[in-house]
């Protein structure tokens, strides 16, 4: 996790939101990971929160498109969030400023994943649903 403090004149509480998310089989194929960089913009810091989670499986795996997306918004995205709002929250309050607090999700959308690409970006918003 990173942060740089911002020192502008214009404090208006939006905070901008630009979200990746990462999928990778690990070579042996027994293993996913599912990893999400966030990158927020608020009106006092801006932050970057990278964490990861990784799935092993009792042997190996195939995965095409349609299942790498679906595992990718309906599991990994669900097991990673309350990590990224926690650690998004924490780092602001440290940080002495206006604490930034990820909202609770019921779900993902994904911009639909080119199959030669190992990552893809959640669709931008100035906040995240």
């Amino acid at each position: 996790m990173t942060s740089d403090a911002r020192d502008d004149a214009d404090h208006d509480g939006s905070i901008d939101i630009d979200a990746e998310v990462y999928f990778r089989i690990q070579t042996s194929m027994d293993a996913v990971e599912v990893r999400q960089r966030l990158n927020v913009v608020s009106d006092d810091a801006r932050f970057t929160v990278d964490e990861g989670v990784t799935f092993e499986f009792p042997g190996p795996i195939e995965v095409d498109q349609s299942i790498r997306q679906d595992f990718i918004s309906k599991v990994g995205l669900m097991v990673l969030h309350p990590f990224m709002r926690e650690s998004l929250r924490s780092l602001s309050a440290k940080l002495g400023v206006e604490p930034v607090l990820l909202p609770i999700r019921r779900g993902f959308d994904l911009e639909p994943m080119d199959p030669s690409e190992a990552s893809l970006k959640l669709p931008n918003g100035n906040s995240e649903d």
